[in-house]
């Protein structure tokens, strides 16, 4: 089976794991928060973060919050949660759009108590 990663949020944390799977050839789709747009805007025409100097392959797709659409759900074998506690309610919603049955990391800076109902 192929790797295929899902990346939900593009902040700092996100985007160290980006580099790492690109750097072991991973193919990864990226979704940005409401509040990335100019960051998802940017990375789908360069595909660099110049305060990082990255530069990253075209085996990383980054989509808008509202392309989920787009994203070849099948192939996903692992999704990775990287938004403050603040985002983890949207991130919820892509994980329910989604319906994605992986394991799940979760990079999330601080902690927060939800109950679920999937």
């Amino acid at each position: 089976m192929k790797k295929h990663a899902l990346v939900i949020g593009s902040g700092v944390a996100s985007t160290a794991y980006v580099s790492v799977l690109d750097f072991n050839k991973i193919k990864t789709s990226v979704i940005g928060s409401p509040y990335e747009l100019k960051e998802i805007q940017n990375l789908k025409k360069n595909k660099k973060i110049k305060l990082f100097n990255l530069k990253f392959s075209n085996n990383i797709k980054f989509f808008f919050h509202n392309e989920t659409q787009l994203i070849n759900k099948k192939t996903i074998n692992l999704i990775i949660i990287g938004t403050n506690t603040k985002g983890i309610d949207w991130a919820i919603n892509i994980l329910k759009k989604l319906q994605i049955d992986c394991p799940i990391l979760l990079i999330t800076k601080g902690i927060v108590k939800k109950k679920i109902n999937c």
